[in-house]
């Protein structure tokens, strides 16, 4: 069995056990365990015996492998705020009774979360499955979560019978340099005699949630083909496909707003190797087409150090709306795992490895002949795609028109420069994302792939 545990807010409120100002990722199997308690107790019918026996069978098992992206585990900053336990005011400051008998005013106080970098989802793969009766028992638990952490960490739980598909990047081992809280035998009952305690009673130390050790795996969040394609949903806006390099570029103007100074060379690309792409994503190639950019797609580049990719996602977190030169604002959303998504959105839309691929939106050449002849074309695109990092191809077909319905005619993008849309084919097959031209990295010069016209 494993459980699905989707952040929506893309952040997780929770700190480490032996640090208050470091958040705690990925969340420990014993915050999910209680998690999972307080969603029996509040249910309508509160805690059954079938769902007791659901929640001792799970804290039975051994320590779950655990799949999780990468996240942002900045320390928070320190707070001063009122103590909490004043039993009486005597009406001047610095003369109030405090419980423990420390007179201050203000106590420092933390409020550290993991920023989420990657897909807000983390899975707990159990090695063995429950009977058919407490599968139904956990769908039922897992339903009423509402949150993992604090407040704050808004949490959606399912479960599965079965192996996850995902890869594990952490994995209980005797050896390894990670301890997660894994809860064991007689935690439901330790959970029981703290809800049973008064109020002002100090909470024992925990004894049914040991350090378990936990080795890294290679996460499974970067493909293999180096590339990372991220994609996000946009609303508020009908702009078409040949408005695709004002919304990329608002887009990276938004995230170097964040990061200011600190903006790593990736973003901005003046170090001219490493460039992050912004790519607008046009609902294009069936029946009933628009050419309305549906999404977003991150492209980030090959060999990004992990600081720079971290500060990359730190700042994609933090963009929620993005101001466009027109005035009108756009919302940028992370789908929600399981939903249904249009065409456009599906990663294998722009990756699937193909011998043949056909422009979305058109490649403005990056040295354009002087003479627009379509063999000088034909050798200028073939340079562009060389610039871009991609092989020579076989055979290119330059065209005014996209083969994808909806998408614009190569004269509708605004710019100055010589621009086609063609139909090219390499030798071998390649995966995506494949971008050319000079306004590559903002959308303008998107391919998508044709597998069914490999020969």
């Amino acid at each position: 069995m494993y459980l699905q545990v989707f952040f929506p807010s893309g952040r997780y409120y929770a700190a480490e056990t032996n640090d208050p100002s470091l958040p705690e990722w990925p969340p420990h199997p014993s915050r999910l365990f209680s998690a999972l308690v307080a969603s029996a107790y509040r249910s309508g019918s509160g805690i059954t015996e079938s769902k007791r026996k659901a929640l001792k069978w799970l804290e039975s098992q051994p320590p779950p492998v655990i799949a999780s992206p990468d996240a942002d585990l900045s320390p928070a900053y320190t707070a001063y705020v009122p103590p909490g336990d004043i039993q009486g005011r005597k009406g001047k400051r610095g003369q109030e009774e405090y419980e423990h008998g420390i007179h201050r005013w203000r106590q420092p106080r933390y409020f550290p979360s993991a920023f989420i970098m990657g897909e807000p989802v983390v899975y707990y793969n159990w090695k063995e499955d429950p009977e058919d009766d407490l599968l139904a028992v956990f769908d039922e638990i897992t339903s009423g979560v509402t949150h993992v952490g604090t407040s704050h960490s808004m949490a959606i739980i399912t479960s599965f019978p079965g192996e996850m598909m995902q890869c594990p990047t952490l994995s209980p081992d005797p050896d390894g340099k990670s301890f997660i809280r894994v809860p064991t035998l007689g935690r439901l009952e330790e959970l029981d005699s703290v809800l049973e305690q008064t109020a002002g009673v100090r909470r024992p130390t925990a004894a049914c949630e040991p350090l378990t050790s936990y080795r890294s795996e290679k996460s499974n969040f970067i493909s293999d083909e180096g590339l990372e394609l991220l994609t996000f949903r946009i609303s508020g806006t009908m702009h078409g496909a040949d408005t695709s390099a004002f919304i990329g570029k608002a887009l990276r103007r938004a995230v170097m707003s964040v990061l200011g100074n600190d903006a790593p060379p990736a973003v901005h690309g003046h170090n001219g190797r490493e460039h992050v792409g912004w790519l607008p994503l046009p609902d294009v190639g069936h029946s009933f087409a628009s050419g309305r950019i549906v999404g977003i797609g991150i492209m980030l580049p090959q060999g990004l150090d992990t600081d720079q990719r971290q500060d990359i996602m730190r700042g994609l977190a933090c963009v929620h709306d993005i101001r466009l030169p027109d005035g009108r604002m756009i919302q940028l959303v992370y789908p929600k795992p399981g939903e249904r998504v249009p065409i456009a959105l599906s990663r294998k839309t722009w990756t699937q490895p193909s011998r043949t691929w056909a422009t979305v939106t058109p490649v403005v050449l990056d040295r354009p002949p002087k003479r627009l002849i379509d063999k000088r074309v034909c050798n200028a695109l073939s340079e562009s795609l060389h610039f871009a990092g991609y092989p020579a191809p076989q055979d290119i077909q330059i065209s005014k028109f996209s083969m994808f319905s909806g998408a614009p005619p190569a004269f509708r993008v605004p710019t100055t420069k010589p621009r086609y849309h063609a139909l090219v084919r390499f030798q071998k097959p390649i995966a995506g994302p494949v971008i050319a031209g000079r306004l590559r990295y903002f959308g303008v010069g998107l391919f998508r792939p044709l597998p069914q016209l490999d020969a």
